[in-house]
C-alpha cells in the first residue's frame, strides 16, 4: 500500500508507521512520501482500531528533510510563482492535517532529523529522542540559502518561545539530544532500543491528540508579533544583525524573520500561509538556487570524489613541502604536522623560517 512507509497496528491498538525511502541512504521528502503521508492520515482517522501513532525509521537518520538534489533540478529553468508557491504547500499542509486529525501520533527520533524531519517530528504531539550521540535535530535550512518551509518557522517558536527559536532558525544551530530536551523540543530522551516503547506508553497513559496552538487561549511564551512591546525592540535588533551580518545578500534569514514575526501573530493556519509565502520568494531566488548547488549538491559530489578520473590509484601523501613561513604557510604546516605528515619548509631565510 505504502512506497515509503511501513504499517504496522499493533493488538493494543497502537500504528507502528516506519519511515523508508526506497534506493536513498536517507529518507527525503518526495512525492511518493506526499501521496503516502496523505494515505496514512485518511487511514488513521477512518481506523477505528487505532488508537495512536508512533513514527520512526528505518534508516540511520529520523528524516533528512527535503530531496535538495531534485529542488536544484527544478530550479534550473523559471519557476513562475504559481510553481513556486505549490511547491512551498507540497507538504506542509500534510504535517498540519497530521496533528489535527484526533488521534495522538509521537515522534520516536532514533537519529537526525534536520530541516523537514524536525518539522515533521514538531507536527507530532510527543517527541521522543534517542540518546545516541548521533542523533541531532536541527533547522538548517538558512546555511543552504533557504528557510523551513513545512512549519518550522511556526511551530517551534510556538513551542518553546520566538526568543530560543530565533537563534536556531536563523543559525541553523544543532542540538543533541539533552540540549533539545533542555530546550523543550523534545519531550522525553531514552536509550535507543527503547524510543517506540516510550512513545506507546505515553499514548496508553492518556497522551492527547491535539496541539498546545490548538487549544483555546493559547499564547506562544513569552510573546509574539511586532505588536508585542516586550518583542518590538527584539525583533528589529534582529533585523539589523542580519543586514549587518550578511550585508544584505542573503534573503533566507530575513525571510525567515519575516515569517515568524508575522506568523506567530495570528493563528496557526494563517502563519503557515505566511511561511508558504515567504519559502516561494526564495525558492525563487537565484541566491537560493547557487546555495544550494554550491553547498550542497556540488559539494556532496566533491565528497564522494564523483569527478576523480577512473582507473587512478589515490596517491598516499606523507611528506608536505610549504614555500613561506609566514602567517598562511605557518598554519598549513601546523595542521599538517599535527595530522601527522612529514613537513619540510622553505623561506627566504633561516632566521624567517625558524621564526
Amino acid at each position: 500500500m505504502f512506497r515509503t512507509l511501513k504499517y504496522t497496528l499493533g493488538d493494543d491498538g497502537i500504528a507502528v508507521v516506519v519511515i523508508d525511502v526506497p534506493n536513498s541512504n536517507a529518507n527525503v521528502v518526495s512525492n511518493d512520501m506526499a501521496e503516502d503521508t496523505k494515505a496514512l492520515i485518511a487511514q488513521i482517522k477512518t481506523d477505528e482500531k487505532v488508537r495512536g501513532v508512533v513514527i520512526t525509521s528505518a534508516k540511520k537518520d529520523f528524516m533528512a528533510g527535503g530531496d535538495l538534489k531534485a529542488m536544484v533540478e527544478d530550479f534550473n529553468r523559471d519557476i513562475s510563482a504559481e510553481e513556486a508557491y505549490e511547491i512551498a504547500t507540497s507538504f506542509s499542509p500534510l504535517v498540519r492535517q497530521l496533528e489535527t486529525c484526533g488521534k495522538p501520533i509521537v515522534a520516536a527520533i532514533n537519529g537526525p532529523a534536520m530541516g523537514g524531519g524536525l518539522e515533521l517530528a514538531l507536527g507530532c504531539h510527543y517527541r521522543v529522542m534517542s540518546n545516541d550521540p548521533k542523533a541531532i535535530l536541527g533547522l538548517p535550512e538558512v546555511t543552504l540559502g533557504l528557510m523551513p518551509g513545512a512549519g518550522g518557522t511556526q511551530r517551534l517558536p510556538r513551542l518553546i518561545g520566538v526568543r530560543a527559536a530565533l537563534p536556531l532558525i536563523l543559525q541553523g544551530t544543532v542540538l543533541n539530544a539533552e540540549k533539545a530536551l533542555t530546550a523543550g523540543i523534545v519531550n522525553e530522551v531514552v536509550a535507543p532500543d527503547q524510543i517506540v516503547e516510550a512513545g506507546k506508553r505515553w499514548i496508553l497513559n492518556g497522551g492527547e491528540g491535539v496541539q498546545p496552538w490548538d487549544k483555546k487561549g493559547f499564547q506562544v511564551p513569552g510573546g509574539a508579533g511586532f505588536a508585542d512591546a516586550a518583542l518590538g525592540d527584539f525583533y528589529n535588533l534582529a533585523a539589523t544583525t542580519v543586514a549587518r551580518e550578511t550585508n544584505r545578500n542573503l534573503p533566507a534569514p530575513l525571510g525567515a524573520l519575516t515569517a515568524i514575526a508575522h506568523g506567530t501573530a495570528v493563528p496557526m493556519d494563517a502563519g503557515l500561509q505566511i511561511e508558504a509565502v515567504e519559502f516561494a520568494k526564495l525558492i525563487r531566488s537565484p541566491v537560493a538556487v547557487n546555495m544550494v548547488r554550491t553547498l550542497f549538491v556540488s559539494k556532496g559530489d566533491l565528497e564522494k570524489l564523483k569527478a576523480r578520473p577512473a582507473n587512478v590509484e589515490p596517491a598516499q601523501i606523507k611528506t608536505i613541502g610549504v614555500i613561506g613561513a609566514g602567517l598562511m604557510g605557518g598554519g598549513v604546516a601546523q595542521v599538517s604536522a599535527q595530522a601527522g605528515l612529514n613537513v619540510v619548509m622553505i623561506d627566504a631565510n633561516q632566521a624567517q623560517a625558524d621564526a
